[in-house]
């Protein structure tokens, strides 16, 4: 199954408007901050800008988007000032995250012990942490439980395997695409 993965900057207002519509940007204006506004609009041209056409936008049960009469699948992420899109022909999941948060105040909620004995490499509570999130989004199944029902079961630099419940090993990869950002995918 072949995906494409974008990270990018947020698009200014002029950038995002050729490839977003009236409504999505009076949408957008409603928001309350100007943040989640740009990387609302931003992920939307992006997925327009690569896939060359127009399409429509839906949300699935899940609250996920989804684009409507592809044969395509969708997951987004944002972290400060980029957004990250994947676009797959089968279920998929992406997590962007900034390597400087600071999660050893919340490892308890989303690493097991064993998991925290996986890598001594300073960015991999980030790395972990995406992982998570991106299989989260995979899975499509809300309530799962971050450290009982998704687990890491080996990690190297560029590629992490990991377990939704007691199902097959899955292999997300790892990529930091620019100094301080990290981005896991399935």
């Amino acid at each position: 199954m072949s995906c494409r993965l974008w990270v990018e900057p947020l698009m200014s207002d002029e950038e995002s408007a050729v490839w977003t519509t009236d409504e999505e940007r009076r949408t957008a204006a409603s928001f309350g901050s100007e943040q989640r506004r740009r990387e609302w609009l931003t992920w939307r041209a992006v997925v327009r800008r690569e896939l060359g056409c127009e399409v429509a936008f839906a949300y699935n049960e899940q609250g996920a988007p989804r684009v409507v009469g592809e044969a395509l699948h969708l997951s987004v992420s944002h972290a400060r000032d980029r957004v990250a899109v994947l676009l797959s022909q089968g279920p998929c999941g992406v997590d962007l995250e900034r390597t400087d948060r600071r999660f050893e105040r919340v490892k308890a909620k989303y690493l097991t012990p064993e998991e925290e004995l996986l890598s001594s490499d300073p960015r991999f509570l980030a790395v972990a942490w995406c992982a998570k999130e991106a299989l989260y989004k995979y899975a499509g199944e809300e309530g799962l439980s971050f450290t009982e029902d998704l687990r890491i079961l080996a990690f190297s630099d560029e590629e992490l395997t990991a377990q939704i419940k007691d199902g097959e090993p899955l292999q997300l990869t790892i990529r930091y695409p620019e100094e301080g950002y990290v981005v896991a995918y399935l």
